[in-house]
């Protein structure tokens, strides 16, 4: 064989390693997108829950629009989901969401989700759950751990 027919091969194996790298960097990072998509997706239904949940009456399992909110208040709420162990969390198929009540307002819902497949990407949500309508009661903050992880919002 001759030195340009070596010169080729060297030159298609490199060519073919960077395609193959930046395939997996594309696909790595197409994922974490959708993966921050469908979180984002399942925290907004959490927040309408929560807030369906607050407005509901007591007769029908519900707070019934209470002044106050207390830690025991978020455990009937998490009777109504799927509950792992003793560490009080929602778990879905793409992430495990806690909630907490933040400290000063007691009508503010925190909900933290981490993502199972990539624990890199964590979501924290603001509920306020008297003034939630449509959007504007929650703001999502996503985390970007990494150069390739980009928030999508």
């Amino acid at each position: 064989m001759g030195t340009q027919q070596m010169l080729m091969i060297i030159l298609a194996i490199i060519i073919i390693g960077i395609s193959v790298t930046v395939g997996i960097r594309f696909y790595d990072t197409h994922n974490n997108n959708n993966l921050r998509q469908e979180m984002s997706i399942e925290i907004k239904e959490l927040a309408q829950n929560a807030q369906l949940f607050y407005m509901r009456p007591v007769a029908q399992i519900g707070l019934g629009s209470k002044a106050i909110i207390a830690e025991a208040d978020l455990g009937i709420f998490y009777e109504h989901f799927e509950v792992t162990g003793s560490t009080d969390a929602i778990e879905t198929m793409n992430a495990e969401y806690k909630l907490d009540l933040a400290t000063g307002d007691s009508l503010i819902l925190k909900i933290s989700a981490v993502a199972k497949a990539n624990d890199k990407i964590i979501l924290t949500a603001v509920v306020d759950l008297k003034g939630l309508k449509g959007d504007k009661g929650l703001k999502i903050k996503h985390s970007a751990s990494s150069a390739t992880d980009y928030p999508t919002f």
